[in-house]
Formats: C-alpha cells, structure tokens, sequence
C-alpha cells in the first residue's frame, strides 16, 4: 500500500515533483469567474493550484486552510497570462497592466484534489 505524507509546501530548490504529494496551505486566492484555480501559501511559499476543470472550488474560499494533492512543478507564466490570472482573480485590466509587466515565474501544483478544512 502506498503512504501519504503531508508535507510543509516550502519546498525551495525543487523544480519538480514527479510523485504526488499531499499540502496543508492556506487558500490566498480562488479564481472568481468560475472557481477553476486557487493560490494557495503555507507562510513561506506561495502557489498556483489548478485542476484541469475537473472540479470547481466555492469562490468563497479565500483565506481557508484546505489539503491539496497533487505534483508540484515550475512554469514560467507569460505577462499576458499573469494579467488574465489577476484579472480572474478581481484585479480591474488597468491595475493588472501597471503591476505586471514581465513574465513570472512561480511554484504551480496540478491537484488531483482539494479537500478544503
């Protein structure tokens, strides 16, 4: 049988995560059009969490402690798409563009699941 770990997400140093692991971190942010991603932080990392569409998380969730599972990888995110993310996520067009104006890059997680605490 295989064993699940939870695991601080700091995880400096690390490009990828092959295997799945399971995070305890607060929810920071949830996409505000259809709940299809939320970033989360455990008071020393910070990262994107997305599902593929396969579930949605309640746009209210902001600010939640919740358990995600799932591999932890890099990505380079291109100023367009850094600016869709905050806009998603209630920034107006306008602010988005004065505050983001080179590509970011950043800890993603791609969750086989969420379960919120």
């Amino acid at each position: 049988s295989r064993r699940r770990h939870t695991r601080s997400f700091h995880v400096t140093g690390v490009q990828t995560c092959a295997l799945p692991i399971l995070i305890k971190a607060r929810i920071e942010s949830v996409c505000q059009m259809a709940g299809c991603w939320i970033t989360i932080e455990d008071g020393k990392a910070q990262a994107r969490v997305t599902y593929n569409h396969s579930f949605a998380i309640p746009k209210k969730a902001g600010k939640r402690n919740a358990l995600v599972q799932g591999k932890v990888f890099k990505k380079e995110t291109s100023v367009a798409e850094a600016r869709h993310y905050a806009e998603d996520s209630g920034m107006s067009a306008e602010e988005a563009k004065r505050k983001i104006s080179e590509p970011q890059v950043s800890y993603w997680v791609e969750a086989s699941g969420i379960r919120l605490l």
